[in-house]
């Protein structure tokens, strides 16, 4: 019961950062065609640098595209159109990578800080997040967080490996 209020703050920030990231760069409708190319141009190794190295969120995206193309077809409105589809994978990946983010950057501060301090941390990482998406290009922007969610687990071995 000890952790309790930290898996619960972990899961406010999960939900409320993933609302944020949806509403203001995954689902505006202005957006998602422009998201929808980038992607396929990242795909194709045809993007601009460095968006053409960013692989790891289009890819996992595709892959859950793919998974989900039962539920996906144009021409009948009881499924997903395309542009829904992307919306619901980039979703799905964007709280699954803020779940793993707040998880590991948790585990990380515990290793040096108090359970206070630590959840402390969460929240200011939690405030730096909509200054790191509302400036950039606006619809592909938010696939770092992935990649910084990947990173948090591979610092905290490369520092007990150290030891």
């Amino acid at each position: 019961m000890k952790k309790l209020p930290a898996i619960v703050l972990i899961a406010m920030l999960t939900l409320i950062s993933t609302w944020y990231v949806i509403i203001e760069v995954i689902s505006p409708p202005s957006k998602i065609p422009g998201r929808i190319v980038t992607s396929e141009f990242i795909l194709a190794g045809q993007a601009d640098p460095p968006y053409r190295y960013r692989i790891l969120k289009p890819l996992a995206a595709h892959m859950l595209q793919k998974l989900m193309s039962p539920l996906i077809n144009d021409n009948d409105p009881r499924y997903l159109d395309i542009q829904e589809g992307h919306v619901v994978a980039y979703s799905l990946i964007t709280l699954a990578s803020f779940a793993s983010l707040f998880s590991f950057f948790y585990l990380y501060l515990r290793k040096f800080f108090s359970e206070n301090a630590s959840m402390l941390g969460l929240l200011l990482l939690q405030a730096v997040i909509p200054l790191s998406i509302t400036f950039n290009l606006g619809f592909y922007m938010e696939g770092d967080f992935i990649t910084l969610s990947c990173l948090i687990p591979l610092k905290m071995t490369a520092k007990s490996n150290s030891k």
